[in-house]
This record gives C-alpha cells, structure tokens and sequence, in this order.
C-alpha cells in the first residue's frame, strides 16, 4: 500500500475491515467448493473503493458521529455494493478472456471459467438476499437498476462502433461503472434519517467520481478511443471536489479529495 492509499483509508480503516467481516458473513451458507473461490476472490480483493466512498461520506455527513446501528446498515449496504462490484469483475474476467487480476492469476484463470461465471452468479444472488432480507423495496431496488445498467453499459462497451461516438462512449461508462459508484456514495442517505440535501450532494459526488474514474482507467489501459479534451476530463474531477464544499475541513474529506487527485493521476481498482 502506497503512502497516499494509506491515507485515504487509515482513518476508516476499522469500518473497512468491518465491511470485510460482512462480506464473508454474506458468503456464509454457500457450497464448500464455492466458498473456497470466494475466498481466493477475497485475498485478492483491491482498494474497496465503493466502501470508502461509503464510509468517508457517512462520516461527513454525520460529522464524525455514527450510531452503532447506522455503521451496522452502512456495512451490510457497502458490503452488498462491494459484492456486486466484484461479481461483475469475475463475468468480464471470462468475457474479456483475461488471466491477470490485480497482478495475480485471476478467478477463472485458477477455477475455470464456467466457475467463475457460476460464482459471480452466486455472489449477485447473495447480494440481493441480503438486500431483501434486511432493507425494503425501495432500497433494494435501487441497486437492481444499478445491476441492471452495468449489465448494459458492459453490452454497450462490446460493440465498439457504438462507442465511437463521445457522447455513446460517456453514456456506456456511465452506465457500466458510474452507476453503481453513485449508489456507493447514496448509501448513507439510505441510513441517516435526516437527508437533508445529502441525496444531491451523493449523486454529485458519485457520478463525476465514476466517470473520471473509468475514464482514466480506460486512457491508463489505452481502452479509450474516443479522444475527450482534457478540459472535460478535468471537469468530472472539479464536480466531484465541488460537491464537497459545503462540508468543513475534515480527515474524511481530505481523504476524499485525495482519493478523487489519485483517480486522476492514476486510476486505482
């Protein structure tokens, strides 16, 4: 871990590792074999990016105060959003025909790849049990179209006539990646009782985030091609930052905006 990353998650560094512990809670129940999988998945798992979108948000908003029960909703929601992310991860490893994950042999490189397909089908079931187990329609089915529209932008980014055009190539990110990064950041507006103009300000921050975000992992691995001016990319990274201007200074907002200057440099998974 870099010293900037370190950083960024030091000061819920607890709170992450209580995401984790809720992962594997989710994952409890499943076949032997498959949790074996879940487990090689989980060993190699990157930078919990959607949690500490999660957990700094929630702690701006609550300025440093969480009750008990709020931290315990906002782990199972950053657990399930977490759960999602990497069960698309485990399909587009088969789809794209990739053998590397994070620098390690990946999912369906160790188990093949119709268990890793299996797997990824597993970890969406498990994610929207523990929706509906323990949060109402509303909730729930906010994350279903957040599904719903990665499905979508990973169908969009397949046929690559479609996403010559900027504003079909945007559309596609927006869908694949952004959509469930703005549920991330909404997460604490489901707990805390009092929103406020919390919905807003997560929508903001988490749309502008996920598309920078796929936008520089796109230019990082040379996927983009359709050539976006540098004063439009700059400007996802200023809306983000914007967002968070009406907060005080804070460690969760520091680590916030850092998070949004790495994205920029480099795009972290």
């Amino acid at each position: 871990m870099d010293k900037n990353t370190h950083k960024i998650i030091k000061h819920v560094r607890p709170c992450i590792n209580g995401v984790i512990k809720q992962i594997k809670k989710i994952g409890n129940g499943i076949h032997p074999y498959s949790r074996k999988m879940l487990d090689s998945y989980l060993n190699n798992s990157g930078k919990m990016l959607r949690p500490l979108i999660a957990l700094n948000l929630g702690y701006i908003y609550s300025k440093g105060k969480i009750s008990r029960s709020e931290k315990e909703k906002i782990y199972r929601l950053a657990a399930v959003a977490e759960i999602i992310h990497g069960a698309s991860l485990m399909h587009d490893d088969v789809i794209d025909n990739e053998n590397k994950r994070r620098g390690k042999p990946s999912l369906n490189t160790v188990f093949g790849n119709r268990n890793a397909v299996l797997l990824g089908d597993i970890a969406f079931s498990k994610a929207l049990e523990e929706l509906n187990s323990f949060f109402g329609k509303g909730i729930t089915g906010r994350f279903i179209n957040a599904i719903q529209h990665m499905c979508t932008g990973q169908i969009q980014e397949s046929d690559r006539e479609f996403i010559k055009c900027r504003k079909k190539y945007l559309e596609m990110i927006n869908n694949k990646t952004a959509s469930l990064i703005r549920i991330s950041a909404e997460i604490p507006v489901m707990v805390f009782k009092n929103r406020g103009d919390y919905l807003k300000i997560s929508r903001q921050f988490g749309q502008n985030i996920g598309m920078l975000y796929q936008i520089m992992d796109d230019k990082r691995d040379k996927d983009c091609i359709v050539p976006l001016r540098e004063n439009e990319i700059q400007s996802y990274m200023d809306r983000a930052k914007h967002a968070l201007d009406a907060f005080n200074d804070s460690v969760y907002k520091r680590s916030l905006l850092l998070l949004i200057d790495i994205i920029y440099e480099r795009a972290v998974e």
